[in-house]
């Protein structure tokens, strides 16, 4: 368009190249800055190390003795899988979310070009500098993976509707086929990675169907070939596990989904007004464009009758509703934390892209701001790894581990700091001083257990130093190093013939 030439607007092929470099700059400049944090970080690499040790990549567990169900394996696999190419370090254990955070600039950059032409890398690089995303990116846990999956299901329904190209009209035509076994395919993967969360997409695909082209439209998504693939991709580990053992079905269902949605037994924040919480994160997190919605061009703007039955009201529906029926059900379940909401992070830029004039993601000026944002967010990420913070696994391994090896990391009494092993490359153990803990070893039974020359790293709180040195005296054990950090007193010890027999 010949309006758009001259110094205040950049070329196409320009924004391109500004809209890769923003994307590539935000998803691996210093990925590998910080240090594993407890204890999410911790948990999740400690699972991965275990995979590698054991060669056994189906069932996620601590050590042998410790499965942890909690999560399906996706994530998991692919920590293991980048530190077994990569090596056990920072970046390698980052490079997943990395990859899938660039991955998922590209699916907001094809459903904003695929709703209006020519803002495709406008929306790719106006996700790459959003807030949220981008410090989730450099967390290791499954939520930006699992936000992956969500935009590319988003990205595959988008163009299986020919409606909904560049904001058409008439939902109720016919999808196209492949794009919507594509998109059970990528909730397949979603499933996979966090179960059913993976789904929260898909009552606002259903009901924008509905409203526009009826229960034929609405019918349509829910393809035989479609629903086969996602039970396949989706269900197959599943399926497995509980043939092996089928109370892990009733843990599923039960531990995982009932409680986590209607009892606060995961301690996950389930007082009512804690709900509330995640309007906030969103508004803060979503920077910098929530002051477009609040000053550029308003939200209120598309109100009125006209936000439904004007040209582009199927496209703001869907992304209306992709939007508030998942931030209902998130509010609404009992375990809340901050992360579960940056899937809505997807059509939120989407929206921002469309609601903005498109000359504005043609300007110089726009693509500068997005420049010097994404300067400014690598720099904060480069200075947050040189700050030393209490939950920092490698400052803790540091300060309690000696120079020399030991076999086993042994938690008493104490939750376990699980990325002291991605440090130290030893298993991690919780045990209980005395039989408090259903389920739970003693240290007791775990230190019979040990054989004469066996090392252990025994961590807790200070307070019950004086029950593990009489305890470890009395099995045979002889105390090496003493060693406090914080509040983790640590002993290294070693096995030796007990004086009285104990140890044999």
């Amino acid at each position: 368009m010949t309006e758009y030439k001259g110094s205040a607007f950049l070329s196409s092929k320009t924004r391109m190249a500004l809209a890769c470099t923003i994307v590539a700059a935000s998803a691996f400049l210093f990925i590998g800055a910080r240090s594993v944090w407890s204890t999410d970080e911790g948990r999740y690499t400690a699972v991965a190390l275990q995979m590698m040790r054991s060669g056994d990549w189906m069932h996620p567990g601590f050590n042998t003795e410790e499965p942890h169900f909690t999560k399906p394996p996706v994530t998991y696999w692919a920590l293991a899988a980048s530190m077994s190419i990569s090596g056990v370090n920072e970046t390698a254990a980052r490079l997943p979310g990395a990859i899938a955070f660039a991955m998922t600039c590209i699916a907001v950059g094809l459903i904003a070009s695929s709703l209006a032409t020519g803002v495709g890398p406008a929306g790719a690089a106006a996700y790459a500098v959003t807030v949220f995303p981008f410090v989730a990116s450099n967390i290791i846990t499954t939520d930006t993976i699992l936000t992956m999956w969500e935009a590319l299901a988003m990205l595959a329904f988008v163009k299986s509707w020919p409606a909904l190209d560049a904001g058409g009209s008439g939902v109720g035509a016919k999808p196209r086929r492949g794009w919507l076994w594509a998109m059970w395919l990528a909730f397949g993967g979603a499933f996979m990675t966090k179960g059913p969360p993976g789904l929260v997409f898909i009552p606002a695909f259903v009901v924008s169907l509905r409203m526009f082209g009826g229960w034929r439209a609405a019918l349509r998504m829910f393809d035989p070939v479609g629903l086969l693939i996602f039970a396949v991709t989706g269900f197959w580990w599943y399926a497995v596990i509980i043939f092996g053992d089928p109370e892990m079905g009733n843990y599923f269902i039960v531990d995982e989904v009932y409680k986590r949605m209607f009892t606060g037994a995961h301690h996950r924040n389930s007082e009512w007004y804690k709900s509330f919480e995640y309007l906030g994160i969103l508004a803060a997190g979503m920077l910098p464009w929530t002051a477009v919605w609040l000053v550029v061009r308003p939200w209120w703007s598309w109100g009125g009758g006209q936000f439904i039955r004007g040209e582009r009201g199927p496209v703001r529906v869907f992304l209306g509703l992709s939007v508030l029926l998942p931030l209902v059900v998130f509010m609404l379940a009992k375990s809340r934390l901050p992360l579960y909401v940056l899937p809505l992070g997807v059509p939120l830029v989407v929206a921002t892209v469309l609601i903005v004039e498109e000359r504005y993601w043609k300007m110089t000026r726009t693509w500068m701001l997005m420049v010097a944002m994404v300067v400014l967010l690598c720099t904060g990420r480069a200075i947050g790894g040189a700050i030393k913070h209490g939950k920092d696994m490698k400052t803790l391994t540091e300060n309690l581990t000696p120079d020399g090896k030991f076999d086993e990391i042994v938690f008493v009494n104490r939750r376990p700091k699980y990325g002291i092993a991605f440090y130290s490359g030893a298993y991690c153990e919780e045990v209980t001083l005395f039989d408090t803990k259903k389920g739970k070893e003693t240290l007791k039974e775990e230190l019979e257990d040990c054989e004469v020359g066996k090392t252990i790293l025994i961590v807790s709180r200070p307070d019950i130093e004086a029950d593990i040195l009489d305890l470890l005296d009395s099995s045979g054990w002889t105390v090496h190093e003493r060693m406090q950090y914080l509040d983790c007193l640590a002993f290294y010890t070693e096995k030796q013939q007990s004086k009285t027999g104990a140890a044999e």
